[in-house]
């Protein structure tokens, strides 16, 4: 029997350490390391150095070093072992940029344990004590691990075009830095104990700001670059032979609406956990506001990322105004300078909007933009902000439509309505997590637990998510891990385990 091992050593952000064991008997083991550059598009140049293979690419060059003989030819380096009991061989690849000079190797007898020593000591300053502690700490570390040590941004997931139509072409690049998925995760990590990273992405987000002439973009780069363009890899079949494979998202350069919204109410957050804040990040928040001042009544692409007409989308509606509701109790609570009646009547008018013209005129339910028929699974955000309360009857005809119309017989919910996407799209796992919310600060709390729990049931055997899941087939689709999921079973978990009613939070005045 034979044990694989893999790990990076943290305090080498440049190596992966791979480790063979024989446990038992014997084993007959034939490594290949063939990288292929530009996306699997070029091999490598390969050379034989001192018991090491150097294989080099256009912008990157990679060593592997190992405890056995390798041997380099045709883009590859292999070797092939006959293992007994109680042997190992460890590989080391390291990567540098070309001309580059390639870091020290690890001291291959203690790196293991320091790694696992490093993340057993991060996730013991978790602070949830609630009755799904694994599943929280999995999910944690998930969370922890999308992020760019060297600048505290997080990526959306790790992958780019894992398809969420299988075979279909909605395969996009995740591997960027949604300021809204950040603001979502960094506020649950500072609930559950890590304060630190959620400082760390304040800072990268001042930077990131400043880079792009003091706009706040979709999305970036993890190093707080703006990211629009996007191309297809034609060369590739992709996974399932969905096509295209893209890289990039041309994302970057839509307008959304809620995301000025997103940000400001995480900062809030942040403020009501009694943070301290650099004080550029008042000035920025009043700067978006003065942005959204202008803004608010445009139509946009929605959270959906629309690629169609823009739209006055309700959800995005509802985020403008929460942007000034948090603003305006932050402005008093804490003491900051701000033009709050302009604040309040921005905040009534948005609100005074939304109701006029995001009510279905016979049904009486919240439709997904002005003018629809249709509901949208991201209106059940309406309760989860404290736009209205649980039980207003418009809230509820909302909730019971999307029930309706966009759930599974498990409860899991479609960001579209299921007569049109079962067994296709999957269930979209964030709304999901929004709907045991809402049941839970609507006071059903076993409705909230049951589904938490239902929810639990469809991570992969290592504790992960992806994006989707399709509850016909058994399977998760989109890209992987994805930070919303994970950040969602924490935030659900910190919600339902507490079993508490959360109370209405209202316009920001009391």
């Amino acid at each position: 029997m034979l044990e694989l091992i893999d790990y990076m050593p943290v305090q080498w952000d440049c190596h992966l350490v791979r480790e063979l064991r024989c446990v038992s008997g014997e084993a007959e083991v034939a490594m290949n390391c063939q990288p292929r550059f530009e996306y699997g598009r070029d091999p490598a140049e390969v050379e034989e150095r001192d018991g090491e293979v150097m294989l080099r690419g256009a912008d990157l060059w990679l060593r592997l070093t190992g405890t056995a003989p390798m041997t380099g030819g045709e883009g590859a380096a292999t070797c092939d072992l006959q293992m007994r009991a109680g042997e190992s061989h460890t590989f080391v690849l390291t990567h540098t940029q070309v001309g580059g000079d390639f870091a020290p190797l690890p001291d291959l007898h203690s790196s293991r344990e320091q790694c696992a020593a490093w993340w057993r000591e991060w996730i013991a300053q978790c602070t949830y004590e609630g009755p799904w502690q694994d599943a929280v700490r999995r999910s944690l570390i998930t969370l922890k691990a999308l992020i760019y040590a060297p600048t505290g941004a997080l990526i959306a997931a790790a992958t780019t075009s894992l398809p969420e139509v299988p075979g279909g072409s909605a395969n996009w690049d995740y591997r960027y830095t949604w300021p809204r998925d950040a603001a979502l995760v960094f506020d649950v990590l500072l609930r559950s104990g890590f304060p630190h990273e959620e400082e760390e992405w304040r800072d990268w987000l001042l930077r990131a700001v400043r880079r792009s002439d003091c706009e706040l973009k979709t999305l970036y780069t993890i190093d707080g670059e703006v990211c629009a363009s996007e191309r297809e890899i034609d060369w590739l079949p992709g996974y399932g032979g969905a096509r295209p494979v893209r890289v990039g998202n041309a994302a970057g350069d839509q307008f959304q609406l809620d995301l000025r919204g997103e940000v400001i109410d995480m900062l809030h957050l942040v403020r009501k956990e009694g943070q301290a804040m650099n004080p550029e990040i008042w000035d920025l928040q009043c700067h978006l506001l003065r942005l959204l001042e202008d803004e608010w009544d445009k139509p946009d692409t929605g959270i959906w990322e629309s690629r169609d007409a823009l739209r006055h989308y309700t959800h995005s509606k509802v985020f403008a105004w929460a942007a000034f509701a948090r603003s305006i109790h932050d402005a008093q609570a804490y003491g900051k300078e701000a033009p709050l009646e302009k604040w309040r009547r921005l905040r009534d008018a948005i609100k005074e909007d939304v109701l006029a013209n995001a009510t279905h005129v016979r049904d009486n339910h919240f439709v997904r933009f002005y003018g629809d028929d249709e509901v949208d699974a991201a209106l059940l955000m309406i309760p989860l902000l404290g736009f209205l309360p649980p039980d207003d009857p418009r809230v509820v005809a909302t909730v019971r439509e999307i029930e309706r119309r966009h759930c599974s017989a498990e409860g899991f919910v479609y960001r579209n309505p299921t007569t049109d996407f079962t067994g296709e799209e999957g269930a979209f796992l964030l709304c999901t997590y929004w709907l045991a919310d809402y049941y839970m600060i609507a006071g059903e709390h076993a409705k909230a637990k049951n589904l938490f729990e239902t929810l639990l049931g469809v991570r992969n055997d290592l504790g992960l998510l992806a994006e989707e899941y399709d509850p016909v087939n058994k399977i998760l689709l989109g890209n992987f891990p994805q930070s919303f999921s994970h950040l969602s079973l924490i935030k659900s978990a910190l919600l339902i385990g507490a079993h508490q009613k959360v109370e209405f939070s209202g316009d920001g005045d009391d």
